[in-house]
């Protein structure tokens, strides 16, 4: 079989395209607003990549609104196998506040295989 579900009979000689294999992972969710503080953004999605292509982690989520701002989600994670090809998803912004916005979210990280 080819890296890709498919029975390769060209002996190594086929090109894939090289989008073929790309991981992204999900943005995370928003957070709901708060009577007092805004709900926590989600965390992006983690993408796992097994070939050598590319790997996107999700973005955080935003934080919710109310009188202070909930904090944005993390970023998503990421493995590759090519570690160039890893990208980290980036935090989520902070929710808005009425008194205090809420602060953003940190980036993902690289997972080691």
């Amino acid at each position: 079989m080819g890296p890709y579900n498919f029975v390769d009979t060209f002996n190594g000689l086929l090109l894939y395209p090289t989008d073929w294999g790309t991981a992204t992972g999900g943005i995370g969710g928003a957070g709901g607003a708060g009577a007092t503080i805004g709900g926590t953004g989600g965390t992006g999605g983690t993408a796992y990549n097994f070939s050598s292509a590319l790997a996107f982690g999700g973005a955080g989520g935003a934080g919710g609104t109310g009188p202070t701002g909930g904090n944005g989600g993390t970023g998503g994670n990421v493995f590759a196998t090519v570690p160039t090809n890893a990208h980290i998803g980036s935090g989520g912004p902070g929710g808005t506040g009425t008194i205090t916005d809420g602060s953003p979210g940190g980036p993902g990280q690289v997972i080691s295989p």
